[in-house]
């Protein structure tokens, strides 16, 4: 069994490693309902990592040319640490690191680069408000509450290029190869769809966010929901995100299911909603979105000690305001370890 547990945290790692992961909102939070099961004077540490990939451009929800080939890649590695105070009370603690390589059409010349650094941590506390296990049926109801620090860099809120923050832009533009010309041409008659807000790391708000899972099973079948909503304060730049809500849910089933191990599938529905940014006040026409997704999950648990997870995400409806880049597909893995 030790080998089993080895060969799977080897896996998962691989696999989180070649994924490299995302995050489309700034404040994107891993969790896991099969996985967080407080339980009193134990800790666990995870890795997450989710990756998006925005190279459809839309314009109030309808699709438009890409002439410009604007894209943008969103990754985000989250470091978790979780504490179990009590059985029904726990702590959580999430690090983000993120990359963001981009291409996009700024003052009608092509611009491309990358931003990395820290993103905003988030301090999580965890509450189960109903238990029920009895044979191989569970219902479990937890509610959380926390916030959201300013620690990731925020200058690109500003869209200004001679404040480095806190991570680090490689820009490209200047050494444009002439294999690129046609896109030049066309970025004079295009318009951005990749704003400063996509790029930052970070609000520079102190934001608050809180929300609710439950998850029951019944044999082999389980069902999972949870919602999260996120209230936004004036950040940095003058600028105050909107406040947002993002939830998931869906159905699935132990394909394998004893006290050492299960192997699960989940049919997995996300989505957020989010209406549109404020700028020193003034509306930010190109930032509001509802968008949801569908996609599978792969599930294991190891001696009650090891998780892992893998899934992929596909946009089933986006509606956005404005011109944006908008997600084409995401992609996650997380372990988590128990102590």
């Amino acid at each position: 069994m030790f080998k089993i547990i080895q060969l799977l945290s080897l896996l998962s790692c691989v696999l989180l490693a070649a994924i490299e992961a995302s995050a489309c909102d700034l404040c994107a939070l891993y969790n896991s309902v099969e996985s967080e099961q407080i339980q009193g004077g134990t800790f666990r540490l995870g890795l997450a990592e989710q990756f998006g990939s925005l190279s459809k451009i839309q314009e109030d929800g309808h699709k438009i040319d890409n002439m410009a080939h604007q894209h943008l890649q969103n990754s985000t590695i989250q470091a978790i640490g979780t504490y179990g105070i009590t059985d029904s009370l726990g702590l959580s603690l999430t690090i983000p690191s993120i990359y963001r390589r981009y291409k996009r059409v700024e003052d009608g010349a092509i611009d491309k680069g990358s931003v990395s650094g820290l993103g905003d941590m988030s301090l999580i506390a965890r509450g189960t408000v109903f238990k029920y296990n009895r044979g191989e049926s569970s219902l479990i109801a937890q509610l959380y509450g926390g916030l959201k620090l300013p620690t990731g860099s925020s200058y690109l809120l500003a869209e200004s290029h001679t404040d480095m923050g806190m991570g680090e832009v490689h820009n490209n533009s200047s050494t444009e190869s002439m294999g690129e010309m046609s896109e030049s041409e066309h970025a004079k008659h295009s318009v951005g769809a990749i704003h400063g807000h996509d790029l930052a790391l970070g609000t520079g708000s102190l934001d608050v966010p809180f929300g609710a899972s439950i998850f029951a099973r019944q044999q082999r079948l389980f069902a999972v929901a949870e919602a999260w909503y996120t209230i936004r304060n004036k950040g940095a730049h003058g600028y105050e995100a909107a406040d947002s809500l993002t939830w998931t849910a869906g159905p699935g089933v132990y394909l394998f299911s004893d006290k050492e191990m299960s192997i699960a599938v989940k049919a997995n529905f996300s989505g957020e909603i989010k209406a549109l940014d404020h700028s020193y006040g003034e509306l930010e026409g190109s930032s509001g979105i509802n968008a949801s997704f569908v996609g599978p999950r792969f599930i294991a648990n190891a001696q009650d000690r090891l998780h892992a997870e893998l899934g992929m995400d596909f946009p089933l409806a986006i509606d956005n305001t404005g011109i944006q880049a908008v997600t084409t597909y995401r992609l996650m893995g997380a372990v988590v370890v128990r102590f």
